[in-house]
């Protein structure tokens, strides 16, 4: 064995190589060999290796698989939590002008019961009639016409008309309209006319057949004979016609400050509360319950 001096980059190798190994081994190293250094005496290459994909592709699948895991069992839920949550909206039906038609269908707003008229005269005395409570406290709108004890024994005092409450101890209240007239004149609930039917002083009335019929159609008849009820909004009008009968009505209210009559007769609701509005024409006489709430 002998050295033999490479031509290319005169470095010396042995002869038992086919090719100078140096220059091979710098052949390599442009090739992408890194050179690590000598080691006994001889220099030694490492190859450098590619960046491997199969790491990040599997961690890929991995995150995609839980997140369809996710979805299949919590999807439903978390739309839900996105979705806003419904009101339910109730929709009450209502006839035109908020009156309740028929005075039979008519629930009371108060849980009394009361007389709603009562007629007197000058210096006498009588007893409305209250139910649906226990203890009473009792107030005349007008003491100068009609005053009352706490018995609900009113007296009359001087023509006109006074509104009586009735208040339990619960807070529920109902009203009675009472008339006072000349001494003599006295008629009391719903007796004002001869023979129930206002037949007085040439004037026939026929009461038992009259019905009240508002602008929009609504047709409401009587609870008892000359007596209607109705129930209404604050702020509601509209105009009433007395069916049954050619008679011309004179209206007025014992509470204006909770409902009013026109002559023409459009009734209106002014404040919650209750009145009671009443209709003339010679003897005969109507009456409306009016509650506005």
């Amino acid at each position: 064995m002998k050295l033999v001096k490479c031509n290319r980059c005169g470095e010396m190798y042995s002869d038992s190589y086919r090719n100078c190994p140096f220059c091979e081994e710098d052949e390599h190293f442009r090739k992408g060999a890194r050179y690590v250094g000598p080691k006994n005496g001889r220099r030694r290459e490492t190859r450098r290796q590619a960046p491997s994909i199969i790491g990040p592709v599997v961690i890929l699948i991995v995150i995609l698989i839980l997140a369809l895991l996710v979805w299949h069992f919590l999807g439903d839920a978390l739309a839900l939590r996105r979705t806003p949550e419904e009101t339910p909206v109730d929709t009450v039906e209502t006839t035109p002008g908020g009156v309740t038609p028929g005075g039979d269908d008519i629930a009371p707003q108060s849980g009394l019961e009361m007389d709603k008229t009562l007629q007197l005269a000058v210096g006498q005395s009588g007893t409305i009639h209250v139910s649906g409570g226990t203890q009473y406290d009792w107030i005349s709108s007008d003491p100068t016409v009609a005053t009352v004890n706490g018995s609900g024994e009113v007296t009359a005092i001087s023509e006109g008309t006074a509104i009586i409450t009735a208040t339990d101890v619960g807070g529920d209240s109902a009203v009675c309209s009472v008339t006072v007239t000349g001494e003599g004149e006295s008629q009391t609930g719903g007796d004002s006319q001869s023979g129930g039917n206002g037949q007085s002083g040439g004037d026939t009335v026929n009461l038992s057949g009259l019905t009240l019929k508002t602008e929009y159609g609504t047709t409401i008849k009587p609870y008892e004979t000359g007596k209607f009820d109705i129930s209404m909004k604050k702020g509601e009008s509209f105009r009433l016609t007395v069916e049954g009968t050619d008679a011309t009505f004179t209206w007025s209210s014992a509470d204006s400050a909770v409902a009013t009559m026109s002559e023409s007769g459009t009734l209106k609701a002014v404040n919650k509360g209750n009145s009671i509005i009443t209709g003339r024409s010679g003897d005969a006489s109507i009456s409306i319950y009016v509650r506005v709430n």
